[in-house]
């Protein structure tokens, strides 16, 4: 089959998922210029690692061509020497303007009901999922916390699926390529017609992974995860990016968190309308502008970090605000955060 240059905006890098029988290896997702989604799988783990080739929020543009030996309409095969990156990751000056607006075609899902009721009628395998609510995260570890001889096997026979990828090379990045040896799973509600709905589901994107090789050596590196993966992103204008699994069609997993930070900007996007014949009442689905801490390119693992000393200071600000100085008190000792901490006049306390 013939393959055309497209220009591909990157939203998605996913960490390998073995599982007992079968090992996903990773997949990049993507919109086109048409705001649609699109599955570029397999793809080398060196074009994958956070440090090699293009970021995620980042333009690429490669001839691809539709996957033949997968039904999923999204996923595509791409020549791997054909990418070319096109420029920056979109920044995020005001409030993730150029990022919001880039992605304000793609439909935007508001349970995951919706979506799989999507995949059913239209066999939509790729979608945007806006979560009201995030309960939690399950951290399990795997059964095995290192690749088998079998699960390499399998890894690198998906990637060099049609001769597109250099055996050799994929070889010596595998053997630097950890498994991880935890499975993390989101909980989470959504608003439908019928009421809140809760949901969980795996967690395979690749800041997830880079985060907890980053943080893995501290004693509390579970809250530390949990902290930023739900504390603070509960804090966001969230979306999910959920994919089926190849060989399970009604299995999905969550392959990308677009995180983008709250404010009072509003922008529309685009109006999901139910199939002829359906009950459900049209919805129109509203989008958060928002503003950012940092650019988040692709992914740094300081990005996501938490920040200790910082944590630490937020935390006595917030069990240190008496209603008098207290000279046992810390924060009250020091005399650089008084004004911040306890107001303009010393001793008199917020």
């Amino acid at each position: 089959m013939a393959s055309d240059r497209q220009r591909i905006l990157i939203l998605c890098k996913t960490y390998p998922s073995p599982s007992a029988r079968y090992v996903e290896t990773s997949c990049v997702a993507g919109m086109d210029e048409r705001g649609r989604l699109i599955r570029l799988f397999p793809v080398p783990f060196r074009l994958v690692e956070d440090t090699q080739q293009f970021k995620k929020w980042q333009w690429i543009s490669a001839h691809v061509r539709r996957a033949q030996d997968d039904a999923r309409p999204e996923s595509h095969r791409l020549s791997v020497d054909t990418i070319e990156v096109l420029g920056d990751p979109l920044p995020t000056r005001d409030h993730w303007a150029e990022r919001r607006a880039a992605i304000r075609d793609v439909p935007v899902f508001a349970s995951h009901d919706d979506l799989e009721s999507a995949r059913v009628r239209q066999g939509i395998t790729l979608g945007l999922v806006r979560p009201s609510r995030l309960l939690g995260m399950d951290i399990s570890p795997v059964s095995n916390p290192d690749w088998t001889d079998d699960e390499k096997a399998k890894l690198l026979r998906e990637q060099q699926q049609g001769h597109l990828f250099d055996a050799l090379e994929d070889q010596r990045t595998l053997k630097t390529l950890r498994k991880l040896p935890f499975d993390f799973h989101y909980r989470y509600e959504c608003d439908s017609p019928d009421g809140v709905r809760t949901y969980r589901h795996k967690l395979v994107d690749w800041e997830a992974g880079a985060l907890y090789w980053h943080i893995c050596r501290r004693p509390d590196w579970q809250a530390a995860f949990r902290q930023k993966f739900v504390d603070e992103f509960s804090q966001r204008d969230l979306l999910f990016l959920m994919g089926t699994i190849h060989r399970f069609p009604g299995q999905w997993l969550i392959v990308s968190v677009l995180y983008l930070p709250r404010s009072g900007r509003r922008v529309r996007s685009r109006i999901l309308r139910p199939q002829r014949g359906s009950k459900r009442p049209h919805r129109r689905i509203s989008a958060t502008l928002s503003s950012a801490s940092s650019g988040l390119h692709g992914f740094d693992p300081g990005d996501l970090a938490i920040s200790t000393t910082a944590s630490r200071r937020r935390k006595n600000a917030a069990q240190h605000r008496h209603r008098l100085p207290d000279s046992s008190c810390i924060e009250c000792g020091k005399a650089q955060d008084i004004a911040r901490l306890h107001g303009p006049t010393y001793g008199k306390h917020r």
